[in-house]
């Protein structure tokens, strides 16, 4: 049993996807710690790298419930945000179960870091 998510980074030429098998509810958590980093934020390869960093904290040595890939996975169960460091925006692409109803608004990365996730992600 897993809580399934991933995050969409955009690179030149196509995007990374960073995978959580059973974080899902801490994803958008993870992605305001290292947006409130304010590091990297108009390079793509490096803030992937600190996103990732943020997901796999504490289990950098586990073989398993992380990963990376270029293609999203047919059972992610949570919104997942797509980044954007070019434009430094944060839009959302349906997943395959529990995305009813409208997505998620778009956010700067300043309005995402500024927002009060127990509040607001409850709805998505």
């Amino acid at each position: 049993m897993g809580d399934r998510a991933q995050i969409e980074v955009k690179h030149f030429k196509g995007s990374v996807y960073l995978y959580s098998h059973s974080g899902g509810n801490y994803t958008y958590q993870q992605l305001q710690d290292a947006l409130n980093k304010k590091w990297r934020w108009d390079e793509a390869g490096y803030f992937t790298r600190i996103l990732f960093c943020e997901m796999v904290k504490g289990y950098e040595m586990d073989e398993l419930g992380f990963g990376i890939d270029t293609q999203t996975h047919g059972d992610i169960e949570h919104w997942i945000p797509v980044i954007d460091c070019r434009q430094k925006k944060i839009t959302w692409k349906k997943a395959a179960y529990n995305c009813d109803g409208e997505p998620p608004p778009e956010y700067t990365f300043e309005e995402f870091r500024k927002l009060d996730l127990k509040k607001v992600a409850a709805k998505w």
